[in-house]
């Protein structure tokens, strides 16, 4: 398989951003995690964000992270997303998740960290090298909202290929409830393997897991997948009329 070349990434942002902002959307990027979680303070539908991207809980700078966020045509912050390398150093991410799987727990729970459980299947415990941790990804609901259409796969997809262009990571990670999983948003996106039951998190007085299930790629299948244009996915959730033979001829 050959890889994406440098220019041909830099057209597939041009396309995603070229569709948003079809839609009278812009895109607007950034790596100051500060004022990233400030965002509820200006979008009150936003949850706090997780410690994982939260400045006072990690080391994030202009050279290991990157955030994106939706905007509507006045300015309204309607979608957000970042990613980040993992610190792992010379550890595998199975070794990495032993002493610090507390990090990826998710903001406004009183989660006992003693009983908190994590398992990967022995392929993802050697997960090494650059690894780029893909969370915090919101859009906004309601009425005016844009779930349920293609935008979370336009944002997602671009954000990893913004991650390609920055970094060429070894691999990518995403953590999702298991009822998004099983929706098919990591198919969406482009992962191509999904952990089942990877983290359970047991909140205090409680012997009821929350979990987490992890998907992850690496850099090969993420340059595969990503192939696709944009156009594609933009076409199967918002024309209407569009067949599949039309989806099929995009592609």
């Amino acid at each position: 398989m050959h890889s994406i070349k440098h220019s041909q990434i830099l057209h597939q942002i041009e396309e995603y951003i070229r569709i948003i902002r079809s839609q009278n959307l812009t895109i607007a990027t950034g790596s100051d995690f500060s004022y990233f979680k400030s965002i509820p303070k200006l979008q009150k539908a936003r949850h706090n964000v997780n410690p994982a991207f939260d400045p006072k809980h990690s080391d994030l700078n202009e050279r290991n992270s990157l955030w994106t966020l939706l905007l509507s045509s006045e300015n309204e912050i309607l979608g957000t997303q970042a990613m980040q390398i993992l610190p792992l150093q010379n550890l595998s991410l199975g070794d990495y998740l032993r002493e610090n799987v507390w990090f990826f727990r998710t903001y406004g729970y009183d989660f006992d960290q003693d009983k908190t459980r994590w398992q990967l299947s022995n392929e993802a415990t050697k997960i090494h090298g650059a690894v780029a941790y893909h969370g915090e990804l919101w859009l906004k609901g309601g009425e005016n909202g844009l779930r349920g259409g293609s935008m979370a796969i336009l944002l997602t997809r671009l954000m990893i290929l913004l991650g390609m262009l920055k970094w060429s990571p070894d691999f990518f990670i995403g953590l999702q409830s298991p009822l998004t999983s099983c929706r098919g948003l990591a198919v969406r996106e482009g992962y191509m393997r999904t952990e089942q039951r990877t983290i359970s998190w047991y909140q205090k007085k409680s012997d009821i897991p929350m979990e987490d299930w992890m998907v992850w790629m690496t850099k090969e299948e993420a340059e595969f997948n990503l192939r696709l244009p944009a156009e594609f996915f933009h076409a199967m959730f918002n024309k209407a009329g569009m067949t599949e033979e039309h989806i099929t001829q995009i592609a």
